[in-house]
C-alpha cells in the first residue's frame, strides 16, 4: 500500500506565490516579511494583501492592509487585517 503522507504534507502547505519585497522578519525566528501585492494560496484558497508575516513553521499568515481571501467561485472575504491559519 503506498504511503500518501507526502502527499497530505504538500496539500497543508501554504505557499508565498508572490510580494514585491521578501526578507526574514526581524525579532521573529523562522518568520517572512512580505510586502507589495502579497498573495498566498493554500490547497484552493488565495489570499491576497498588502504586507504579511508568514510564520512558516506554524504555516500561519498575519495579513494586513486590503486583505482579500478567495475560495473558488463561491467565497470573497474583504478585510483590514487577519490572521490565517
Amino acid at each position: 500500500m503506498p504511503n500518501n503522507s507526502c502527499a497530505q504534507e504538500e496539500k497543508d502547505v501554504v505557499k508565498l506565490i508572490f510580494a514585491e519585497t521578501v526578507k526574514d522578519a526581524e525579532g521573529y525566528i523562522e518568520t517572512t516579511l512580505a510586502q507589495g501585492n502579497v498573495q498566498f494560496e493554500h490547497e484552493q484558497t488565495k489570499l491576497f494583501c498588502d504586507s504579511a508575516l508568514f510564520f512558516r513553521p506554524q504555516q500561519v499568515v498575519y495579513a494586513y492592509g486590503n486583505v482579500h481571501i478567495n475560495q473558488g467561485d463561491t467565497v470573497n472575504l474583504y478585510c483590514d487585517t487577519l490572521i490565517y491559519n
